[in-house]
C-alpha cells in the first residue's frame, strides 16, 4: 500500500503541483493590468496618446479571448489546436496588425494565455481543477459582457479624468488610431472598462482559489 501511494504520489503532473502558484501569478498580473488602465484612466496626458489606444485595442481584443476562453476550456485538446488555436491567431495577427509595426503584445497575451488555460489538457489532471478552470472562463465571459453593458450605458455620467475630449480630439491620439468603434473612438470608456474588467477577473480567481480550498 505504502508503495501505491508513493507512485500516485510521483504520477501528479509537475503543472498541477504548480497550479497554485500559476493562478495567483495570474492574480497579480491581472491587478497589474487593472493598475494600469487606471493610472492612464487618471493621469493620461497628450504623449500617452499610443499607449491608450493600444489598451482599447487589447480590451477589445478580450472580447475574443473570451470566446476562445470557454471553447478552449471545454473542448478537447486535440481539437482546440487543430482549429480554435489557429483560427483565434488569425483574429490576433488582424489586430496586431492595428498596432505600430514591431508592437506584438497582443499576439504575445494570445500566446501567453492559450498556453495558461490549456496547460492541464495534455496531463491526467485532478478533474476539479479542470472545472475551476472552465467555471473561471465562464464567469469571466459573464463579467466582460455585464461591464460592456454597464459601460456603455453609464458612459454620460462616467468620468473622464485624463482621457476627456481636448485627449481625443488631439492630433497624437486621432493619428495613432487606425480603427474606429465605441470604445476607440471614447477611450475613457474602454479604460474605464478594462480598468473594472480585470480586477473582475482578479477577483473571481481568487474566490475559486479559496473555495477550492474550502475557505
Amino acid at each position: 500500500m505504502a508503495k501505491q501511494k508513493i507512485k500516485k504520489q510521483k504520477s501528479v503532473p509537475i503543472i498541477e503541483k504548480f497550479d497554485t502558484s500559476l493562478e495567483y501569478f495570474s492574480i497579480f498580473q491581472y491587478l497589474v493590468f487593472a493598475g494600469t488602465y487606471l493610472y492612464f484612466w487618471l493621469f493620461a496626458d497628450i504623449s500617452d496618446a499610443y499607449k491608450v489606444y493600444s489598451l482599447a485595442m487589447l480590451i477589445i481584443f478580450e472580447f475574443i479571448m473570451v470566446h476562445s476562453g470557454i471553447f478552449m476550456a471545454v473542448i478537447p485538446a486535440k481539437y482546440s489546436l487543430l482549429i480554435f488555436f489557429p483560427f483565434y491567431g488569425i483574429f490576433a495577427l488582424v489586430f496586431n496588425l492595428s498596432l505600430n509595426l514591431g508592437d506584438s503584445r497582443i499576439l504575445i497575451l494570445y500566446l501567453v494565455t492559450v498556453f495558461h488555460r490549456m496547460r492541464f489538457a495534455f496531463f491526467n489532471t485532478d478533474k476539479d481543477i479542470k472545472n475551476r478552470l472552465i467555471l473561471f472562463s465562464v464567469l469571466g465571459a459573464l463579467a466582460y459582457f455585464i461591464l460592456t453593458f454597464f459601460t456603455l450605458i453609464f458612459s454620460p455620467i462616467l468620468p473622464y479624468f485624463a482621457l476627456d475630449e481636448f485627449f481625443f480630439n488631439s492630433d497624437a491620439y486621432q493619428n495613432v488610431k487606425k480603427m474606429k468603434g465605441a470604445f476607440v473612438d471614447t477611450p475613457h470608456e474602454a479604460i474605464i472598462f478594462g480598468f473594472l474588467y480585470y480586477l473582475a477577473l482578479a477577483f473571481i480567481n481568487f474566490r475559486l482559489l479559496r473555495m477550492a480550498k474550502g475557505k
